[in-house]
């Protein structure tokens, strides 16, 4: 038997940093918000090792997260491996929308499935920190505030729906230099309004890609509401209340990519493990 699952998005709505732990991460408080872009992936039980079919641009062994989770369930399990994972990504890397930590969750919840429900949400949610700060997010989805260095989950009420059209340029930036740059701002806002988009990341990935501002100005000119950074970038995501229209006018590598924001209910029901027979 096997299981498939999609594996949603997210973007950061706000995204506070409060300063850096002595465990080297930094105290955020941020509110995470589930997309409907997602990766699928399908899992089946066979044969005597683990393996992950991947993209070929993304690895398939320890360095996948997919990979990792699966390592982490099986030795809480306190059984040997075994299991084929097939990632069909659509999410793009590097862009500060969550897609490793979004499969690693998905990989979670079906192997879980797949050994009927040995571990709770709570124990999954345990597991999950483990493999990334966003990883336990990935287990509810919908609007969410995460505290500490991501880990910390709290459910909120839906938020607005709103369209989105995400930028992504051709190079990715890397979250650990993002972070290193973060300086914080003297005199800078403790409190924000309930509808206030922020990040505190903005400026230094910005420092580090500079025509970031471009796309900026291109979404605002397009019509968005609101502009933020998605997470530590390199995407940037424009709101729109309704459906953005035509396409931007990119250049090489850049690519664009039109969502929605999903409530909790539409999270589980994408999220839902299905099972399924393999091709």
């Amino acid at each position: 038997m096997a299981v498939r699952l999609l594996s949603p998005a997210k973007v950061n709505l706000r995204l506070r940093i409060l300063g850096r732990r002595t465990d080297g991460y930094h105290e955020i408080d941020t509110v995470l918000q589930s997309i409907d872009l997602c990766d699928e992936i399908t899992i089946a039980l066979s044969g005597s090792s683990l393996r992950v079919l991947a993209p070929p641009h993304l690895p398939s062994g320890e360095g996948n997260l997919c990979y990792q989770a699966a390592q982490v369930f099986f030795a809480r399990l306190k059984r040997s491996a075994h299991a084929s994972v097939w990632l069909t990504k659509r999410i793009p890397v590097q862009a500060g929308l969550g897609g490793g930590s979004s499969n690693a969750a998905a990989v979670l919840l079906g192997l879980n499935h797949l050994h009927e429900n040995p571990f709770n949400p709570t124990e999954l949610a345990l597991l999950g920190a483990t493999l990334g700060s966003d990883v336990p997010f990935f287990l509810t989805g919908g609007t969410a505030r995460a505290r500490g260095r991501g880990e910390h989950v709290e459910s909120l009420p839906d938020a607005r729906g709103w369209w989105l059209r995400i930028v992504k340029p051709e190079l990715g930036l890397s979250t650990a230099e993002v972070y290193a740059l973060w300086r914080p701002e003297k005199g800078a806002a403790d409190v924000l309004a309930d509808d206030a988009f922020f990040s505190d990341l903005e400026q230094p990935a910005q420092e580090l890609m500079p025509a970031l501002v471009d796309f900026y100005r291109m979404l605002i000119a397009d019509g968005a509401e609101r502009v933020l950074l998605c997470g530590s970038g390199s995407a940037v995501c424009g709101f729109y209340s309704k459906p953005p229209a035509g396409a931007l006018p990119l250049e090489g590598g850049q690519r664009e990519f039109i969502a929605r924001t999903m409530t909790r209910l539409e999270y589980s029901q994408a999220t839902a493990v299905k099972e399924c027979e393999l091709a």
